[in-house]
């Protein structure tokens, strides 16, 4: 009976300094810093974003969303645009959705940004997929 009770005494003196050990404290989110698009190539962000590129349209009308201009410019950082298969750039562009509070399948953000994606595979192929 005296071991059971040492064991327990001793976890409880140990589970009383780990605490002490790890800091599990939140810590303020820091974006990364990084130039903007530095993540796909000037050609494809171009292409994708330009004036004069053939997605200007679709991404004009994103422009018009604080949270698709936001979520587009993660995905451009994130290379998300580079995918060639549409599913893994959805599982790429996920955590920017999510970042940048774009939470509801219906919101108008959604499809702006579902447009812009099809105007890319479609349209920027050479300046996007070739990388």
């Amino acid at each position: 009976m005296r071991r059971p009770f040492a064991a327990m005494i001793g976890a409880l003196a140990l589970s009383a300094l780990l605490p002490d050990c790890v800091d599990t404290s939140a810590l303020d989110y820091v974006p990364p810093n990084v130039e903007a698009g530095s993540g796909s190539p000037p050609a494809c962000i171009e292409c994708l974003t330009g004036q004069t590129g053939p997605c200007s349209a679709e991404y004009q009308g994103c422009l018009e969303f604080p949270v698709c201009e936001a979520v587009m410019q993660c995905l451009i950082d994130r290379a998300c645009v580079l995918l060639p298969v549409p599913a893994d750039r959805v599982s790429c562009g996920l955590p920017c959705a999510q970042e940048h509070g774009l939470l509801s399948g219906s919101d108008p953000a959604i499809n702006v940004l579902a447009a812009i994606n099809i105007c890319g595979l479609t349209n920027c192929t050479e300046e996007c997929l070739s990388q």
